[in-house]
């Protein structure tokens, strides 16, 4: 083989190689594979659309996926995101954090909240969702629980977990003031990022259409 052809094969092998990787790490998978391709779509395709009326979603998040979930709500029934959120910070380690929230529920001192959710009066279903701490609900939405009025409102719960809900869903329920309450949803952590995820989310939503 002569050295000028040798170069140019070479070459071209290098430049194949390197557009490769730039696939991977540009888009997150193997340019050119059609099944890759299907699945990474299918992951972030939007819900299907679910009509319950006028939607409230209020929720907490620490680590990111009850967001998720909640977003995945909001972009399936067009209703209104409020975030939970606390005049302190909790501590990123779990352990400590553990600690913080044991403290506050077991001391009957719940977490302070920045800002009130909106008026219970201007929707017709109300989504609460909180990470599982503890084997039970997260202390800022205890807080909002304790303060806020559903006016009679249809109200359910969704959970994000890594396992065990422990206590969450029947406390819930005793928490839950002057409110209707209809059929929650616990989400596993290990669906988040997952079509699987979605999937979930759009069943629970038209379950809830039927109540």
């Amino acid at each position: 083989m002569k050295t000028g052809n040798f170069d140019v094969m070479l070459w071209a092998i290098v430049i194949a190689a390197l557009a490769a990787l730039i696939c991977v790490f540009a888009v997150g998978r193997a340019c050119g594979n059609p099944q890759a391709s299907a699945e990474a779509e299918a992951a972030v395709a939007p819900p299907e659309k679910v009509d319950l009326g006028r939607a409230l979603i209020v929720y907490y998040s620490f680590s990111g996926k009850t967001a998720e979930v909640a977003t995945l709500i909001q972009e399936a029934t067009g209703g209104t995101l409020h975030r939970i959120e606390t005049t302190q910070t909790y501590s990123s380690l779990p352990v400590i954090r553990a600690l913080e929230a044991k403290g506050e529920v077991e001391g009957d001192k719940l977490p302070e909240l920045q800002a009130p959710a909106p008026d219970a009066s201007e929707y017709d279903l109300i989504l609460v969702g909180s990470p599982v701490w503890r084997h039970t609900i997260s202390p800022p939405t205890l807080s909002f629980l304790e303060q806020y009025d559903f006016k009679g409102k249809k109200v359910a719960a969704f959970a994000t977990n890594k396992g065990n809900v422990g206590d969450f869903f029947t406390l819930f329920e005793q928490k839950l003031r002057h409110a209707q309450l209809l059929q929650g949803e616990e989400f596993n952590n290990k669906l988040s990022g997952t079509p699987a995820l979605r999937s979930k989310v759009e069943a629970w939503l038209k379950q809830l259409k039927t109540l």
